[in-house]
C-alpha cells in the first residue's frame, strides 16, 4: 500500500509510479460542493478520468475498469468513521489517500 503525498493547495498534480506505470493524479478542492475530486492522467498526460469524488472507505476506481486506470485501487482512509472530507482533512492528517496494488486489493 502506498500513501499518496498531497499538497496543501486547492488544486495540484502528483506524479505516481503505480505497478510499473506512471500516472498523474490531479486533486481539486471543490469549495461549492465541499469535496475533493480526483482526476487521472496517463504518462503522456492524456486524461483517463476526471471528477471522481473522494469518499472515505469507498473504492474509487471500481466503476472505471473499462478505462486505462491502474490495476489496483485508490482508497481514502479517515482516522475516524466520518464519511466526509474537509479542505484540510489531508493536511491535518485526519485522512490519507492510499493506492493498493491489485494483489493487495484482491486480498481484502
Amino acid at each position: 500500500m502506498i500513501a499518496i503525498p498531497l499538497a496543501d493547495q486547492n488544486s495540484f498534480v502528483v506524479e505516481a509510479s503505480l505497478e510499473g506505470n506512471t500516472y498523474f493524479l490531479r486533486l481539486d478542492w471543490n469549495s461549492e460542493a465541499g469535496l475533493w475530486v480526483l482526476g487521472l492522467q496517463d504518462a503522456r498526460t492524456a486524461v483517463v478520468l476526471q471528477g471522481v469524488a473522494l469518499v472515505p472507505g469507498s473504492p474509487l476506481l471500481g466503476q472505471f475498469r473499462h478505462l486505462a486506470v491502474p490495476p489496483g485501487e485508490f482508497m481514502v482512509h479517515r482516522q475516524d468513521d466520518s464519511l466526509s472530507l474537509g479542505r484540510d482533512s489531508f493536511r491535518n492528517a485526519q485522512a490519507t489517500l492510499y493506492y493498493m496494488s491489485e494483489a493487495e486489493y484482491a486480498a481484502l
